[in-house]
């Protein structure tokens, strides 16, 4: 045989070659992974041909492929690639809006770049490790009250191969009201409060003010303009209260208070 050693790649294939010869031969592997295609026998030049499975594993593999006849014998060495192995298993990483840290880990036996997205929030940690397939980032604070999300790519070198690793944080939830005081006279009224959000909450009239203001609004994710209703004051003495504006799942809370006097003396600069 001409050749004493093929090198295949991992995704396997077919090998031919010729074999001269004036003695009847056999041939044999010492893997399962050679399959001879054609069985041949002959006193003269002959071809042979062999299929080579794919190789499913990340290290390279060797087999033989022998021509024996009697004491005479040549070995033939199949050297077969690895397989090309590159893997994240978690792509995508939710932060919370106060920032954080995070790993990404990369399966392979080849090399790779990191591509990092223009924004300033996210940024690689140089790492003392000795694993290099372990990435760990940085994310800043979300100030802002919109959700932000960037992108960083991973390509394997050979195969130009991307991965792409997706960083979703959350907005900073916050409830903003205009004014935190509002003054009605003794014979009630409405009051118009405007409310900024970027979260669903909820409105509670605390306490016995339940008897003397109603809320008239027709509540939406989008309405966050609301209408209470004061009736009039009907004891002798100024009395308040407070509505409540609230997100329980994230802790936040805003309040309003409402004045109302008997004899409407009450000035708007003399709020408590």
């Amino acid at each position: 045989v001409a050749k004493n050693e093929y090198t295949i790649d991992a995704v396997g294939g077919k090998i031919d070659f010729d074999i001269n010869t004036n003695v009847e031969f056999e041939t044999s592997t010492s893997v399962d992974w050679i399959e001879q295609s054609l069985a041949t026998r002959g006193l003269e030049t002959k071809p042979l041909s062999f299929i080579i499975a794919e190789n499913p594993d990340g290290e390279a593999r060797e087999g033989i492929i022998t021509i024996s006849c009697g004491n005479l014998k040549q070995e033939i060495k199949i050297i077969q690639k690895s397989k090309m192995i590159f893997e994240i298993a978690q792509t995508l990483f939710d932060i919370r809006s106060t920032g954080g840290e995070f790993d990404v880990v990369v399966s392979t036996n080849g090399e790779y770049k990191v591509t990092l997205p223009q924004v300033d929030w996210i940024e690689e940690i140089i790492s003392t490790s000795t694993d290099d397939h372990i990435h760990s980032f940085s994310v800043a604070a979300n100030e802002t009250f919109s959700e932000r999300e960037a992108e960083i790519i991973f390509t394997h070198i050979e195969t130009s191969e991307n991965i792409t690793v997706k960083v979703v944080q959350a907005q900073t939830n916050a409830i903003f009201i205009e004014s935190k005081g509002y003054v009605v006279g003794k014979d009630g009224g409405n009051i118009e409060v405007k409310v900024v959000a970027n979260i669903d909450y909820q409105v509670k009239i605390k306490g016995y003010a339940n008897n003397w203001i109603q809320e008239s609004t027709t509540r939406s994710l989008s309405n966050f303009n609301h209408t209470f209703i004061v009736a009039a004051n009907q004891e002798a003495t100024m009395r308040e209260a407070e509505i409540l504006f609230t997100n329980e799942e994230y802790q936040i809370s805003e309040k309003i208070t409402i004045y109302q006097d008997a004899n409407g003396s009450i000035e708007a600069d003399g709020i408590p």
